[in-house]
């Protein structure tokens, strides 16, 4: 009875843990390209195109970048953070967290 108790609590509780990225970042496919965490900034405008919020990204200087780009075929936005043109954070928001 102990045994199937804890394969019970291994498969509720442990298991959906693991099936999110250790540190949340959602990947985006754009043009057949999977952006992943520490890819540049570049790379990304390169595959995703320009970010939804366009007038806020032209600042060569700034060292952080908060940047939404348009989740290919769907109505949603993925916020993304920059750190010296690479990416660490991406979360997907729906059309609701869309600029």
């Amino acid at each position: 009875m102990n045994t199937r108790v804890f394969i019970s609590f291994l498969s509720l509780v442990v298991l959906p843990l693991t099936s999110f990225s250790e540190d949340k970042f959602d990947k985006i496919r754009c043009n057949g390209k999977l952006i992943e965490q520490g890819d540049s900034l570049q790379f990304v405008l390169e595959n995703c195109g320009d970010p939804v919020n366009r007038r806020n990204w032209g600042n060569q200087y700034e060292t952080q970048k908060h940047l939404y780009f348009k989740a290919p075929g769907e109505s949603g936005c993925y916020y993304t953070f920059f750190i010296d043109d690479k990416i660490v954070v991406s979360v997907y928001r729906g059309y609701q967290g869309c600029p």
